[in-house]
This record gives C-alpha cells, sequence and structure tokens, in this order.
C-alpha cells in the first residue's frame, strides 16, 4: 500500500460496513443511492449491513480473505472508533460515509456530510495517512477523555442520543455538574521528559474541532496530539473552562493558571480511584481504570480525506 499517492478507481475493490444496527436513520433507499455510486464508477464492491461488533469483525476478516483493498466505514465517530480498531495493522485504505449524531471526523478533515457525496468523494479522492492513539491497546482517531467529560459520555443513554443528538450530550452535562464530588484527582506522567501534572479532567484530540468548536491546533497528520489537563473540580471551574474552549481563541494556559497544555507523543495517568474514559466519543473502560497508558502512533491509518488548504488560503477564506 503507498500512503499519499493517486489510487486508480477502476482498480479499486470497496467493501462497505454500515452500522445498521442501531442507526435507523440510515434507510434501505440511502443504502441504493450509495451502490448507485459505485455501479456508475465500475466498481467492484460490496455492502454489508453490520447489525454488532462480531459481526463486524466477521465482515473484516472477509475483505481481507477476499482481497479488498479499501473499507467504508458507514455510521458514526463511535462506529468509526469500533471498526478502527479491527483494522488497525491491516492493509487497507479507510474511508467513511458520516452517519452518525455528530460526525465529529468527517465535518474536521471535510468530508461530505451527505452520505451519497461522501462516497462519490471517497472513490475520487486521495487517500492520505493520518496519526492514530492508543490507551491501553485500545486505538481511537478523533479524541479521548478522562473525567468530567468522558463521565457524560458514559451517562447518556443510547437511546437518548439518537433521539436529540448534540443536545443529549449538553443536558447530561449539566445533569453531571451536581456529581463532581465523584471525580477523583489523578496524576499525568509525560514522556519522555518526565514532567507531572495532577488534575480532575483531561482532553486529548487529534482533531481541530471539538464538541463542535474549533478548539484545538493541530491536523490528524502532525506526528502529535494536543492535550489539555483541568486542575480544579468546581461548577464555577468548569463553567469557565467550557467558556474558555469554547469561545476563546487562545491556548487556555495562556488565560488559566490551573490549567496545562502539551503536544505528546505519549504519556501516562494513575488514580488511586477508577477513572472515567472516552474515546471517540464513545464511553469504554480499557484494561485497569486506574491506569492508562497513551501512546500515539505516527501515520497509524491511510484515510481518504481532503488535501488541507495552504495556509495562505486559509487566511484568505477567513477574511472573505
Amino acid at each position: 500500500m503507498i500512503l499519499g499517492q493517486e489510487r486508480d478507481a477502476l482498480a479499486m475493490r470497496v467493501f462497505v460496513i454500515v452500522n445498521f444496527g442501531d442507526r435507523p436513520h440510515c434507510s434501505h433507499s440511502t443504502i441504493k443511492r450509495i451502490e448507485k455510486v459505485f455501479k456508475q464508477h465500475q466498481l467492484d464492491y460490496s455492502i454489508e449491513l453490520s447489525t454488532s461488533i462480531e459481526h463486524s469483525r466477521r465482515l473484516v476478516a472477509r475483505a481481507e480473505t477476499e482481497g479488498y483493498d479499501t473499507l467504508l466505514f458507514g455510521g458514526g465517530d463511535g462506529t468509526i472508533n469500533s471498526l478502527l480498531n479491527l483494522v488497525v495493522g491491516k492493509p487497507f485504505t479507510i474511508g467513511i460515509i458520516p452517519l452518525g449524531t455528530v460526525n465529529t471526523l468527517a465535518r474536521t478533515v471535510g468530508i461530505p456530510l451527505d452520505p451519497v457525496k461522501a462516497c462519490e468523494f471517497a472513490v475520487t479522492s486521495k487517500a492520505r495517512p493520518v496519526d492514530i492513539g492508543k490507551v491501553n491497546g485500545r486505538a481511537f482517531i478523533c479524541f479521548s477523555s478522562i473525567g468530567f467529560d468522558a463521565s457524560v459520555v458514559h451517562k447518556v443513554p443510547e437511546q437518548t442520543k439518537l433521539s436529540l443528538g448534540v443536545l443529549a450530550f449538553f443536558l447530561y452535562a449539566i445533569r453531571q455538574l451536581g456529581d463532581l464530588h465523584n471525580l477523583p484527582q489523578f496524576s499525568v506522567t509525560l514522556h519522555p521528559s518526565g514532567e507531572t501534572h495532577k488534575g480532575y479532567s483531561l482532553i486529548l484530540s487529534n482533531l481541530r474541532c471539538y464538541a463542535g468548536f474549533n478548539v484545538f491546533s493541530l491536523s490528524v497528520d502532525s506526528g502529535d496530539m494536543e492535550l489539555y489537563i483541568f486542575k480544579r473540580n468546581t461548577i464555577p471551574d468548569y463553567f469557565r473552562y467550557a467558556h474558555g474552549l469554547f469561545f476563546s481563541k487562545q491556548n487556555l494556559s495562556k488565560i488559566y493558571e490551573d490549567v496545562t497544555h502539551a503536544l505528546v507523543k505519549s504519556f501516562e495517568i494513575t488514580c488511586e480511584k477508577p477513572m472515567f474514559l472516552q474515546v471517540d466519543g464513545e464511553a469504554v473502560s480499557s484494561g485497569d481504570n486506574r491506569h492508562y497508558k497513551f501512546d500515539i502512533i505516527s501515520h497509524g491509518i491511510n484515510l481518504i480525506f481532503p488535501e488541507p488548504k495552504p495556509q495562505s488560503e486559509q487566511i484568505a477564506s477567513s477574511q472573505a
């Protein structure tokens, strides 16, 4: 597999895995419209509707056995994370068909949000190397958090998320403010420097966008991820942090002395009590929930996404 080069569309063999277990808005008519794209491009393709992670595991194994080179994942950020963990280290190019609640990855890297347009984009565009993270061996591509943000993700029922979308997270965030006493303080050790910090909440991101806002500055292929550690744990503090994250254009560590910012490749978190963890918007418990080891894998997968605009174009478009 050659990273970052043009692919011959006619030579592509495309295997599509659509999350059909909890995405009722992915209708059969949408599947038919997606199929039409592949027929128009005269591609060798297979579209499969997955009803569980075990079903997806069998489908990935079949795609590899039958020699498909391109996997398209249809679902939201959580589906993408689940499927990512099935394909890391395998010789696939990955594409995204956004069908989720927030679709953070697609929005951030510029993949069309319309599923048919996303398929058209996938079969006519370039694959590029993208960084991934791992926490206790579990891979993620978008973001991870521990503490308050993760506790909200753990508490939102799946049906509420599907019904209310992003609003569900804001409603449960307000509810979780009354339960801050259950968030333990943890210790973070950055590698290789050995620098240590204490905190109650932490956000690690591979994307510029977080919760619908442009919060971070790195691109998905920078080789690093951005880390914020929040050192206080009261309701006024979280309102202050949220305002700074979503409405300030500055690095929060330059505004608040109780916030640490770092570009990281590896770090560990330890705590005397269990910690909430989420990756790519999914509530998880990875191994020992009193100890988490994070590592950034530079160019860990090949993802189909638009070429970033030159900085001069970005400045021009922002001034237009």
